[in-house]
């Protein structure tokens, strides 16, 4: 990044007053209609702080596409979409794809070890906002925290 993008963010920031302007977990406009949905209880890593457990209980992925065309139906119009790690999913993209078809405004947040190529180009296409996470200010702490 740029300095000169870097100081326009900062002052961005500052103009913002709020923190939650630049977060996915921010306020909606329409409070009542915005889901946080933990699509499963899958990752790839092992964070010492996580509170999800691989256990076999995901929902099967008809069942999720379901329930995103019910969220649709009852006039959900924000979706913050996180597990476990999301991308561990293989119907995660045509979740989003739906939802966002539907003009649902969808955000993801990733620990962002399996975004390629590929699948940047698929989740710059659908989503609203990505929330990669990031446990440390050193990649030797960061992956000391997430268990690589």
């Amino acid at each position: 990044m740029s300095a000169q993008r870097m100081s326009d963010s900062l002052e961005s920031i500052d103009k913002a007053n709020h923190y939650d302007d630049f977060c996915c977990f921010h306020e909606s406009k329409n409070h009542r209609f915005r889901v946080f949905w933990e699509i499963t209880r899958t990752c790839n890593l092992n964070c010492r702080f996580c509170f999800a457990a691989v256990d076999g209980r995901d929902l099967a992925d008809a069942d999720l596409l379901k329930l995103a065309y019910k969220m649709i139906d009852n006039g959900v119009r924000d979706v913050v979409i996180s597990g476990g790690e999301p991308l561990c999913r293989s119907a995660t993209m045509d979740i989003i794809s739906c939802l966002r078809k539907a003009g649902v405004e969808v955000d993801i947040c990733t620990n962002g070890t399996l975004i390629d190529r590929p699948v940047a180009h698929g989740l710059a296409e659908h989503l609203t906002e990505i929330s990669v996470s990031l446990h440390g200010a050193s990649p030797e702490l960061h992956d000391g925290t997430v268990g690589r």
